[in-house]
This record gives C-alpha cells, sequence and structure tokens, in this order.
C-alpha cells in the first residue's frame, strides 16, 4: 500500500509540476510575441528613418534632384535589363545609346571598338525584341 501511495504522491507532484511548465510555456509564449510584435515595431521605426535620412542627404547633395521619380526611372531600367538578361557590358551601351551617345562616344568611354557597339546593339535589340532607337525609348518611358 505505502508503494501505492508513493506513486501516487508522485504522480500528483508530475501533474502539478506539468501545470507548471504549461503555465511558464504560456507565459514564454505571451513574452515573445510581445518582443516580437515590438521588434517588428522597431524595424519599421528604423526603416522609416533611414529613408528620412537618405531623402536629406539626398537633397543636401542635390537639392534640385527629384529623389522618386529618378530612383523609379533607374530601377526601371535596371529591371527591365535584368528581366530581358542584357549582360552588364550590354547595359552600359544601352544606356549611353539611350542618352544619345554616338557609336563614337560610347566606344571612347568604354573603349571599345565601333564592330563591338554594333554587335552589342545587335544583341540589345534581339533580347528586347526592338529594331530601333525609337522603339528602344518607348520601352524604357523615355521620350527622345
Amino acid at each position: 500500500m505505502d508503494l501505492i501511495k508513493e506513486n501516487e504522491a508522485l504522480f500528483n507532484d508530475l501533474i502539478s509540476l506539468n501545470e507548471k511548465l504549461e503555465d511558464k510555456n504560456i507565459l514564454l509564449k505571451s513574452r515573445y510575441n510581445q518582443l516580437y510584435r515590438k521588434r517588428n515595431e522597431d524595424i519599421k521605426i528604423i526603416s522609416s528613418k533611414i529613408h528620412l535620412l537618405l531623402d536629406e542627404l539626398i537633397n543636401a547633395i542635390s537639392p534640385d534632384f527629384d529623389t522618386e521619380s529618378e530612383f523609379d526611372k533607374q530601377d526601371n531600367f535596371i529591371s527591365t535589363c535584368l528581366y530581358y538578361h542584357l549582360t552588364s557590358r550590354e547595359i552600359e551601351v544601352l544606356e549611353l545609346y539611350l542618352n544619345n551617345k554616338t557609336n563614337f562616344e560610347i566606344g571612347e568611354i568604354l573603349s571599345i571598338s565601333y564592330n563591338t557597339i554594333k554587335s552589342h546593339k545587335q544583341h540589345i535589340n534581339q533580347k528586347l525584341g526592338t529594331i530601333n532607337i525609337i522603339e528602344l525609348l518607348k520601352l524604357f518611358n523615355l521620350t527622345h
């Protein structure tokens, strides 16, 4: 009988201990959720502050620089180039070409030959499905 009573007492102790552990687990989960929410709020605040500081820095460097539209244009340009799998050299040639640089000027800037420029332009047009500067300008929402 003593063994049964001893086992019952141990069992009751285990149940009590388990209940305490469950309570602690609930408290820990609650604290974790609070910290997680606080972390996300902190990230948003820090991100906003970084954006504000970057805007201030850009405006201090160049007050006439329209940050959103210039960044959006550059982002659109890069995204389009990457989508069509242009190489880094093709992107350089395209950027200069879209900025009204002649083949001679492109060659001078990038230190490449006329034939290499022609080859890059052919690859660019093939990849983008364009045939001339007008179509390229339309693709990138630019005006000539």
